[in-house]
């Protein structure tokens, strides 16, 4: 990731320099600063498939390699849904992250996909449910259920490698998602010839995850590169290199089971409250009860309240 930044960087670069100097013609120096990065050989089995042309109903060609090369989109792709979900839904749309209240002492969290939803949403509705049970005299949630069927069972792209879906950029997509299903991390260079220091940006993933630390602080003349993977459930192995006395180094892994993630996080921020809870169940697509319709909720945060067979906000 820290090379490939740079690469974007080096791309980008020059090419606004010289849009900015040439918008309506040729740009022999683009043609050559563009050249040159795609020809380097560390590029010798990527492809690159370039257009750059000017706007208007004569579009000027400034730069072309390979140009009719059909190539996967990648985050190209946003462009297309962000203007999709412009065109078809209203401007003040909410995804909603509903908890309902089911009666006998059960409760039931629903989640449409919010990728906003943080862990300070999360404690503010816990905050909001202890209050709640304080009122009633409550300090124990029998049943707690949470829904993520509401994209189906398939969170991740068949088309991505195993390696992407590792990483905090290409979580999984699910219902109930919390803090982007992901999950960053801090390497810190230490002593010439040390492993890195590695710490997570929350300590009580120390509890979840064991880290397989294989890196190395190097000297200042040496290359600078890190890896982080997940080769099982529960591990995380960090590779790589960097310079002693450097900026430390954020990275990041995606969340493989966001579900019992966002159920944890719960448990813990309601257990602070002194709340505890009972059991926890994750349910299906196929067993949801129909008055627990995400389309009935609350707006974030909200509370739906089951009294025989209504459903009242509040």
């Amino acid at each position: 990731m820290i090379y490939l930044n740079k690469y974007l960087i080096s791309l980008i670069m020059p090419l606004m320099a010289v849009l900015n100097q040439w918008p309506t013609q040729a740009c022999p120096a683009l043609i050559r600063d563009l050249d040159m990065i795609v020809n380097q050989p560390q590029f010798r089995s990527a492809q690159f498939g370039i257009s750059i042309q000017t706007q208007g109903r004569n579009p000027l060609t400034l730069y072309a390699h390979n140009p009719d090369r059909l190539l996967l989109p990648a985050s190209n792709a946003k462009l297309l849904t962000t203007a999709g979900a412009l065109k078809i839904l209203p401007l003040n749309f909410t995804v909603k992250t509903t908890l309902y209240d089911l009666g006998n002492n059960q409760f039931h969290l629903v989640g449409e996909g919010d990728p906003t939803f943080k862990t300070s949403h999360l404690q503010a509705l816990a905050q909001s449910l202890a209050q709640l049970l304080k009122e009633r005299n409550i300090k124990q949630i029998k049943r707690l259920t949470l829904d993520d069927g509401y994209y189906g069972a398939e969170w991740l792209n068949s088309r991505w490698g195993w390696d992407d879906v590792q990483a905090d950029y290409a979580p999984p997509i699910n219902g109930l998602i919390l803090n982007e299903n992901a999950i960053g991390l801090t390497l810190t260079p230490a002593i010439a010839g040390q492993p890195l220091i590695v710490k997570w940006d929350d300590m009580e993933n120390n509890n979840r995850y064991r880290i397989e630390n294989q890196t190395k602080t190097v000297a200042i003349d040496q290359p600078e590169f890190v890896n982080v993977a997940q080769p099982e459930l529960g591990v995380v192995r960090v590779t790589g290199q960097l310079r002693v006395g450097g900026e430390p180094e954020p990275v990041g892994i995606s969340v493989q089971q966001p579900t019992k993630y966002i159920a944890e996080e719960f448990r813990r921020s309601l257990s602070l409250l002194g709340i505890e809870i009972e059991t926890v169940e994750i349910t299906s697509p196929n067993n949801l009860n129909p008055l627990m319709s995400p389309l009935k909720g609350a707006r974030q945060g909200g509370f739906i309240q089951r009294k025989d067979k209504h459903c009242r906000a509040y």
